[in-house]
């Protein structure tokens, strides 16, 4: 056992309770990150937090049954208000939703912030006729 997860068992358990597949990846500075979440790898991406990871494996699966389409990470969206750019977001997931026949942007969020609050409003002002779901 590596000397993190013997100072800190919460590192131990997260990396013993991971499902197949995902590590585990820790900061190297050695400094907290954001909202305590844990860096996952997992299908060849760094995702920001199991949570997300544990996501995109569902949406996975959902994609291979055919239920979903176009499935794409870290899609960046322009936010555009009378002609002028106000910010791009990044979504965690983008795809198509078969069975509503809709485009969806998905955020994988635990901590959500003023900041992520007021960016979701203006989104979903800026792109109505897409889903937009916080999961």
């Amino acid at each position: 056992m590596d000397k993190m997860a013997d100072l800190f068992p919460e590192v131990r358990a997260l990396k013993r309770d991971l499902p197949e597949g995902m590590v585990a990846i820790e900061s190297k500075t050695g400094a907290k990150l954001k909202h305590n979440n844990q860096k996952i790898k997992y299908d060849g991406f760094v995702f920001d937090s199991l949570k997300e990871a544990k996501r995109w494996q569902e949406l996975q699966t959902l994609a291979k049954s055919g239920e979903i389409i176009s499935l794409t990470r870290q899609n960046r969206i322009p936010c555009v208000i009378n002609g002028h750019k106000v910010f791009t977001y990044v979504a965690d997931f983008h795809y198509k939703c078969l069975i509503q026949n809709k485009w969806i942007i998905e955020d994988s969020k635990g901590w959500k912030t003023p900041i992520y609050k007021l960016k979701m409003k203006v989104l979903k002002a800026c792109y109505p006729d897409f889903e937009v779901l916080e999961t």
